[in-house]
Parts: structure tokens; C-alpha cells; sequence
């Protein structure tokens, strides 16, 4: 049965980068698609437009849940923590240049 269904499959790479990777695949049942990317919370995937969550597969890879028929697979790779990291260093810049401006009034107003 598991034979048939992987003569009947087909995974196609269409796009690849550091960061991003678009995968297309066809399947004759609803099935998972096993990948040997390392499992990372930092995976945001989308099958067939909508968002799915990845599955730690064998303790350490990454598999995909996928949808009978073909299935247009994105993946994109976001470091876990690198978006609240960016908004704290947002604020800390504000910050920055908050006291900068008022210490320069400050001396404008001393002299």
C-alpha cells in the first residue's frame, strides 16, 4: 500500500533560497510529506494558501501535512525570536533618540 502511494506521488522543488523554499507535490491520499529539513520552530508553512503547522518527525526533521491532489507548498524560515527581538530594538532606538534630541535642547537652551 505505502508503494503504491509513493509511485503515485510527486514532489517537485520549484523555488529555493537561504530562506524560502516552494515546494509542489501530488498525492493520491492525504498524507504527510517527510522532509529531511531540521524541525524549527522558525518554519512558517503554508499549503495551498493557508497556514499548517509543522510536524517533528523522527525526533529532529520537519513533515508537512498535505492534502490529497496536488498541493503548492510554501515554506519560509523566521529565526524563533527574531521578531520580538526586532520590535525590542525598535524601542530601544526610540528611546536612544529621545534622550539625544533632549539633551540637545538642553544645551541649546544653556547657551
Amino acid at each position: 500500500e505505502a508503494m503504491k502511494t509513493l509511485v503515485n506521488s510527486s514532489t517537485k522543488i520549484i523555488k529555493r533560497n537561504e530562506t524560502n523554499l516552494e515546494i509542489t507535490a501530488g498525492i493520491g491520499r492525504e498524507g504527510l510529506l517527510f522532509t529531511t529539513i531540521p524541525y524549527d520552530k522558525g518554519w512558517r508553512i503554508e499549503v495551498n494558501g493557508k497556514r499548517t503547522e509543522g510536524l517533528k518527525v523522527l525526533d529532529s526533521l520537519l513533515g508537512i501535512p498535505i492534502e490529497t491532489g496536488d498541493n503548492k507548498i510554501s515554506l519560509r524560515f523566521i529565526p524563533y525570536g527574531s521578531i520580538p527581538a526586532f520590535g525590542i530594538s525598535l524601542v530601544t532606538l526610540g528611546v536612544f533618540i529621545f534622550f539625544v534630541i533632549k539633551k540637545r535642547r538642553r544645551v541649546q537652551l544653556d547657551e
